[in-house]
């Protein structure tokens, strides 16, 4: 396919809604096996600290001014998340059917997630035999219906784990609120998940498949998210701006290239997924280096001006007159709060909040090392 011709050009920009870090062994989450996207990772750059710039989809996924000087296209079921200034920048776009679920499905092949995926499959060779620059296939992924067979959720529950359940919208709560919160609930909502994750990741192996993509001198893909899903690890589920933590706004961002020996690199710099996007599109010599865009800290805007900042030592959230502090990267999952503890540093994140709202770059911050530095920590 011209994905891998020697004269070929194509970038392949794979975006899935929903996924993020954590849920994938390649970041240090081992609860269950996605070989298709470890296969993908063999022989690609790893960004491990990617973050997302806010919680709310659509997500700005493009902020390259160079955008506009491409032939790019767009394969998406989500074509209306783009505003028009972003839709302006693709020569073609591509709308996918989305089905109306009113059941599981009985096969993987009739989920969702795989329907999009045969429409894309069907497309690409068109698409690719015109040698654009850059193809951007962005899937809802988890944003849509969660509609994997009952048979695959009951196969992952495990000895005295409650039975799976058969519901297929995309689930969203609120549970802050509430007192003796049955963990089988947790459950249930991670057995269907974690089958939803399965299907991805057949899909992937199909696509995958299709570009020969190991077998090929000049492939190029990326593979990300435009924010996580929350599944009740810190008593939020599904999209909920106000969830400024880890599972979802930490992110991946892989980065295949057929040219790279067989094997895996990590960058461990913070990055922000806006500012990656750029470069694989308009600079990638640059992200296959030391010399990729890193930032001193991350902020992400959430609503009512709350926020969160990551640093290298530390993860900060402001919600209204509450904040919250996690040392990183000893608290992974940001389970032990210790602002009590650190009243300095609660101070400093929130003086560079309010210098990033005034406007100025969080780069051109001078940052002390306490919060940079996990020996100084």
């Amino acid at each position: 396919m011209n994905l891998s011709a020697p004269e070929s050009k194509t970038k392949l920009l794979l975006v899935i809604d929903g996924l993020a870090a954590k849920h994938l062994s390649i970041y240090g989450n081992h609860w269950i096996d996605t070989p298709m996207i470890d296969r993908l990772a063999n022989r690609s750059e790893i960004f491990e600290h990617c973050f997302a710039k806010q919680t709310e989809l659509p997500q700005p996924l493009f902020a390259s001014s160079n955008f506009t000087d491409i032939q790019a296209v767009l394969v998406s079921d989500v074509v209306e998340n783009y505003a028009d200034t972003q839709q302006s920048k693709f020569s073609k776009i591509f709308q996918l059917h989305r089905p109306d679920v009113k059941a599981l499905a009985t096969t993987i092949e009739q989920t969702t997630l795989a329907q999009l995926f045969a429409q894309v499959l069907e497309l690409l060779p068109n698409v690719l035999s015109e040698n654009p620059d850059l193809v951007v296939v962005h899937l809802s992924g988890f944003y849509s219906a969660w509609d994997a067979p009952w048979e695959l959720r009951q196969s992952l529950v495990e000895d005295e784990d409650p039975d799976a359940e058969d519901f297929f919208e995309p689930p969203k709560f609120d549970w802050r609120n509430e007192q003796d919160l049955d963990p089988d609930r947790t459950l249930v909502l991670q057995q269907a998940f974690l089958a939803q994750l399965r299907v991805f990741d057949t899909c992937l192996g199909v696509l995958l498949d299709m570009l020969d993509f190991e077998n090929q001198p000049n492939v190029k893909i990326a593979l990300t998210s435009s924010m996580g899903y929350p599944l009740g690890e810190h008593l939020l589920v599904g999209q909920q701006p106000c969830c400024l933590y880890g599972e979802s706004i930490h992110i991946p961002f892989l980065v295949y290239d057929s040219l790279l020996e067989p094997t895996t690199y990590r960058h461990q710099s913070l990055c922000c997924a806006i500012n990656l996007v750029d470069q694989f599109v308009s600079d990638y010599s640059q992200l296959l280096t030391e010399n990729v865009k890193s930032e001193n800290v991350i902020y992400t805007a959430g609503p009512d001006s709350s926020y969160a900042i990551r640093s290298k030592a530390w993860h900060f959230i402001q919600q209204q007159t509450a904040f919250e502090l996690y040392a990183k990267p000893d608290d992974r999952w940001e389970v032990n709060e210790i602002s009590s503890r650190c009243h300095d540093v609660v101070e400093i994140f929130q003086d560079v909040a309010k210098k990033i709202n005034q406007g100025i770059s969080a780069n051109a911050i001078e940052l002390p090392d306490r919060l940079t530095s996990i020996e100084e920590r």
